[in-house]
């Protein structure tokens, strides 16, 4: 049996919509998603509500468009507090992940 797309593309087929409010390829998210993972430490405790990939496509709505909680809330169908949780906790990693190295200007291609 052949993998499919879905099998192999980390953000579920439900949120795929959503890419163009963020101004990246699906390719690039796929890419901060696996920068992302790397630098997550593992964590004992309650799993998130939304898989990673989500999550990384919410911040980065977040950040590109400026929703307000309540509007990104119910774009994910979940609460205020589990949104804003989550872009207190990925803004640091993500930036600390996009942050050009000083050695190498052209380290992204966005």
């Amino acid at each position: 049996m052949q993998p499919q797309t879905t099998d192999i593309d980390p953000l579920p087929h439900r949120w795929r919509n959503l890419l163009p409010l963020t101004g990246l390829t699906s390719g690039q998210v796929r890419t901060v998603c696996a920068l992302a993972r790397q630098q997550l430490p593992p964590t004992a405790g309650r799993p998130w509500l939304l898989p990673l990939p989500v999550r990384v496509l919410l911040v980065l709505i977040h950040l590109r468009t400026n929703l307000t909680t309540r509007a990104l809330a119910a774009l994910f169908h979940t609460s205020q507090s589990t949104v804003d949780r989550i872009i207190h906790h990925l803004v640091p990693v993500l930036a600390g992940v996009l942050r050009p190295s000083p050695d190498n200007h052209s380290a992204h291609p966005w």
